[in-house]
């Protein structure tokens, strides 16, 4: 089978290369592809180095949920990617490249719909997707697939910050080639910008939630039910125990001193930079209508991210 074979192979790229050649494409979805029909779509996503990987996973281990081998966006021709115009990890520099509205060419959605049946492989009922870039997305999603649901992830600023910055460089960026590593300053204010924006677009989408990262690792058991109670399924079997979760039998390490090994590796000015443009900005009190405490406290200091989600969800 096709979806087996692409799957095999780690060349997204290519295969996106494939989707835009226009006579493969039409062979690919003549012979194998599907508009896709599950009983639900169940979107995952979050800023950067949020937990959404980790997210995921889990809830794949549920063999009820299909899912992708990777993210969306890099199996299909109908979406872009900041990482196409060199703003790798960046999508806050290249919101209008990367935003969808509403009334965005709704036939999109049936061939994004198509260029996904190739790789989803299990008999699920459920088809999971996870793509940082669904955030700006979430209203045309809405509006283009039925039955869609969006679980939300937030993280630290700090951690998150420290992540993207370790991690993602600039290449050729559109507007600035010359720029060859991000400032602890741009990192912030992609988890800023991610976040207002998942705040704004949950605010209006009935079938959304946001769960945090602190919480899924802290109480992994108490947040996953509570995401399944908010996408209307029954949870499968879980426990936690010496640092695996369990799921559906499926045993998953989770790793509870990521926050702290990142906060600590901040420096004091690092720290600083996060700090101003975070509070900056009305992401916090945005965040807070989502049941979320204050990740910055007045003063400047790490609150920890203690949410109150479990209970609201």
């Amino acid at each position: 089978m096709v979806g087996t074979m692409l799957i095999s192979t780690p060349l997204p790229r290519k295969f996106r290369a494939l989707l835009r050649f226009g006579v493969a494409r039409r062979i690919l979805h003549t012979i194998f592809a599907s508009d896709s029909t599950p009983k639900k779509w169940v979107f995952v996503t979050g800023c950067y180095n949020s937990g959404t990987t980790l997210l995921a996973r889990i809830l794949e281990a549920d063999p009820r949920i299909n899912t992708l081998p990777g993210e969306g966006v890099r199996y299909t021709a109908e979406l872009t990617r900041p990482e196409d115009i060199g703003w790798t990890r960046m999508w806050c520099k290249c919101v209008n490249y990367v935003t969808m509205s509403a009334s965005t060419q709704p036939q999109k959605a049936k061939l994004l719909r198509r260029d996904w049946s190739l790789f989803y492989t299990k008999s699920g009922t459920i088809n999971l997707e996870k793509s940082i870039v669904t955030v700006p997305r979430m209203p045309w999603i809405d509006s283009n697939f039925d039955n869609a649901w969006f679980v939300c992830i937030v993280r630290c600023p700090f951690a998150v910050s420290k992540g993207i910055q370790r991690r993602a460089k600039p290449v050729n960026a559109a507007g600035a080639p010359e720029l060859t590593e991000y400032t602890m300053e741009m990192a912030a204010e992609q988890w800023t910008v991610a976040n207002e924006t998942l705040a704004k677009h949950a605010s209006n989408l009935a079938n959304s939630a946001i769960v945090t990262y602190e919480d899924l690792i802290e109480s992994p058991v108490e947040t996953v039910q509570a995401i399944y109670r908010a996408i209307g399924e029954t949870p499968p079997a879980i426990e936690f125990k010496n640092g695996t979760l369990s799921v559906a039998g499926v045993a998953l390490k989770i790793n509870t001193d990521e926050n702290k090994k990142r906060q600590d590796s901040l420096l004091s000015e690092d720290r600083a930079a996060v700090t101003a443009v975070v509070k900056a900005s009305p992401v916090q009190s945005m965040l807070t209508a989502h049941g979320i405490s204050n990740y910055i406290s007045v003063d400047g200091t790490d609150n920890s991210g203690r949410a109150t989600l479990k209970d609201s969800v």
